[in-house]
């Protein structure tokens, strides 16, 4: 879902001006490198199988695997960009009425807040309401709620073990989401 929205604006290019501008461009470095990370580190391809070549890539000066690996990776990954493109130029023309009204109102403020699209469209179907910070579960295995409820000095030490957990080696590819 997170690739089909980020080609969104250069679907809605397509749609509303049949022509793609240069305007895309980090939409598209970013979803070039999601969906490689998706066939190439993650095994999420079912035509290259489960395999995660990432290290292997960064650890040598060849490529681990084939020429015909390479070009059937070039294929896969070609193959979800084109598919998640399609699948946003398609909801986007299902959807024509409410992406001119959302062109319209960018031209009137530039700027648009979550709430300016909640009053737009409506507040998203799965959206949960949002509980206070301080509530707890309505578990009712939970019989003293106050005396379950971590004094400051606690809390502020609970704080500090969750900023300061050793973080293991990573890559900016660890961060993408598919």
């Amino acid at each position: 879902d997170d690739i089909c929205m980020t080609l969104g604006g250069r679907a809605a290019e397509k749609l509303v001006f049949n022509k793609i501008s240069t305007g895309a461009y980090s939409d598209l470095e970013q979803t070039t490198q999601r969906i490689y990370a998706m066939v190439v580190a993650y095994g999420m391809s079912d035509k290259v199988g489960h395999v995660n070549y990432h290290k292997m890539i960064e650890n040598s000066y060849q490529t681990p695997y084939s020429n015909d690996t390479a070009k059937l990776i070039d294929e896969e990954i070609r193959s979800i960009a084109d598919t998640e493109f399609h699948r946003a130029v398609a909801l986007l023309t299902e959807k024509r009425e409410e992406l001119e009204r959302l062109a319209k109102m960018l031209l009137e403020k530039e700027v648009l807040q979550k709430d300016d699209l909640i009053e737009m469209f409506g507040k998203r179907p799965w959206d949960k309401e949002e509980a206070p910070e301080d509530s707890y579960s309505n578990d009712e295995n939970t019989s003293n709620k106050e005396s379950e409820k971590p004094n400051d000095a606690d809390s502020s030490e609970m704080k500090k073990e969750e900023i300061s957990q050793p973080e293991t080696e990573s890559t900016s590819d660890d961060n993408i989401q598919s």
